[in-house]
């Protein structure tokens, strides 16, 4: 986790679900019991949150969204795949991932995938 640094022009917000928002609320409890300093403005922000419904047509476009990013990726890691074979090079999630432009633990679902495909057979290195 890291710090933002300050600037006034801006509201943060973070989505919780009843989980961790209930996870929060008794975090604070116990900083209070501990007599730990908590900010009385944030107190008061905490207090006075709002449920966020998501609609489900927003729900079908973040779907839709997901869908053409991995679309997209599968994409890259695909040709990354057909130049490393016509190059005879070992097929590597590190190699895929750096021809690819893609993460390397997405480099190593997909080749994953392919292997239990029976496609090829993988260095898991």
């Amino acid at each position: 986790m890291q710090l933002v640094e300050e600037n006034y022009e801006y509201k943060y917000r973070i989505e919780l679900s009843c989980y961790e928002y209930n996870s929060l609320v008794e975090l604070i409890k116990e900083a209070q019991k501990s007599d730990i300093y908590i900010n009385q403005y944030m107190l008061e922000q905490f207090e006075n949150y709002k449920l966020i419904k998501i609609s489900q047509a927003k729900r079908n476009a973040i779907t839709k969204a997901n869908k053409a990013r991995s679309k997209k990726t599968k994409e890259k890691f695909d040709s990354a795949v057909s130049a490393l074979m016509r190059e005879e090079s070992e097929l590597t999630p590190y190699k895929i991932a750096k021809k690819a432009g893609i993460s390397f633990t997405t480099a190593k679902k997909y080749l994953k995938q392919l292997n239990e495909n029976n496609y090829l057979s993988i260095n898991d290195e």
